[in-house]
């Protein structure tokens, strides 16, 4: 089974109608700095979201020592 068809059986089996339990689109938010402006979100190993790419950063091996 594809993804959208996952989604979308997941969404039957919730609302028993895809969608209509939702408003009108809303702005989705970083969950750590509540920004509206950015390009991606960065998750960790386990799936959860950990911030965008204005609140979090990289830190290289190298930098640690």
């Amino acid at each position: 089974m594809n993804g959208y068809a996952e989604i979308m059986r997941m969404e039957r089996s919730r609302t028993m109608n895809y969608g209509a339990d939702y408003g009108e689109e809303s702005e989705i938010k970083c969950p750590v700095c509540s920004s509206s402006d950015w390009d991606f979100l960065l998750k960790d190993c386990h799936g959860d979201i950990i911030g965008c790419e204005e609140c979090v950063s990289k830190i290289y091996y190298d930098e640690l020592f």
